[in-house]
């Protein structure tokens, strides 16, 4: 039962449009029409020009996934097993924000989501997506989906040869043990993934998932 509740409170954090709102409420457009059609930080920057709402949407983004994991924390305190509910809120969040049921479905690709989750928990995993992503990036191919795909499979294996001392002391709340926390990267990486399907897929389409 807690578990059902931490992810009902996850999706339900999650599923708060703010990029939606702002970007109707500064421009008048629709994000789920426009560009990409995703209701995240990158879109909203390119429908509207403007750095400020993509970095605004980015925060507020990330905010929602932290929010969902310090209302779990506050609400479950004795929890045997803390690390789990959080990985609850946290997983849902990311996918209410990616699978939004109030925008038929639509939604964003979950990164800046899915930071916020982590750095409630523990952000070990962000810093080693940064690095995977960097080198896919200028190593492999300079385009953003094939780098943030490759950065998102990359974490988890990065966490997995993660000595287990550093995971311990780089985690934010009761610390049960390393595989715990390779789980929940594992299921964020997942979720996100699934929302780069498509823009991987319209690469290989044009032939441009390792040429220009």
């Amino acid at each position: 039962m807690d578990g059902l509740i931490a992810g009902i409170i996850g999706y339900l954090l999650g599923s708060i449009a703010f990029s939606k709102i702002i970007v109707k409420q500064a421009t008048g457009l629709d994000l789920t029409v426009e560009g990409s059609k995703n209701t995240g930080a990158m879109n909203s920057y390119e429908i509207t020009g403007k750095k400020w709402i993509g970095v605004v949407v980015f925060l507020l983004d990330g905010f929602k996934g932290f929010l969902a994991c310090m209302v779990v924390y506050m609400l479950f305190p004795n929890s045997d097993d803390i690390m789990m509910l959080l990985s609850y809120a946290g997983v849902f969040a990311v996918i209410g924000h990616n699978f939004n049921l109030w925008l038929r479905m639509k939604g964003g690709r979950g990164l800046a989501t899915a930071v916020g989750v982590l750095l409630f928990i523990n952000p070990l995993a962000i810093f080693q997506w940064g690095i995977v992503w960097v080198i896919s990036y200028y190593g492999v191919r300079k385009n953003v989906h094939v780098a943030n795909a490759l950065a998102t499979i990359g974490a988890p294996i990065m966490v997995l040869i993660s000595p287990d001392k550093l995971i311990e002391i780089t985690t934010f709340v009761a610390y049960e043990d390393a595989t715990r926390y390779l789980q929940l990267v594992a299921m964020l990486a997942f979720v996100i993934l699934l929302k780069h399907i498509e823009p991987l897929q319209k690469l290989i389409k044009e032939k441009k998932l390792f040429s220009e």
